[in-house]
C-alpha cells in the first residue's frame, strides 16, 4: 500500500472505497495490482482492509510458452526471457 499522490486526487482518486456513502477523503491506495484486481481506496481507518497484488506476475507454465519446436516467440521471450 501507498500514500495517494496529489495528482492522483485531482484525477478523481479521492474517497475512501469502503465508506462511500460519508465520502470520507482517501490517503491509501493499494500499489500492487494485477488486471483483474481493482483500486481501492483508504482512509487512515481502513488501510488494513486494501490488498495488494503480488509484487512479480507469475510465469506461465514453460509448456504454454515454448511451442512447437521448444523455442520461446519473440514476444514470450521478451516478458518471460529476462525475468
Amino acid at each position: 500500500m501507498r500514500k495517494i499522490t496529489s495528482r492522483e486526487k485531482s484525477h478523481g482518486m479521492r474517497y475512501c472505497s469502503f465508506c462511500k456513502p460519508a465520502r470520507v477523503e482517501a490517503s491509501w491506495r493499494n500499489q500492487y495490482r494485477t488486471i483483474d484486481m481493482p483500486i481501492q481506496l483508504a482512509c487512515e481507518e481502513h488501510k488494513h482492509l486494501i490488498e495488494d497484488g503480488p509484487l512479480r506476475p507469475t510465469p506461465p507454465n514453460p509448456a504454454d510458452v515454448y511451442g512447437d519446436d521448444g523455442r520461446m516467440s519473440e514476444a514470450d521471450y521478451q516478458t518471460w526471457g529476462r525475468l
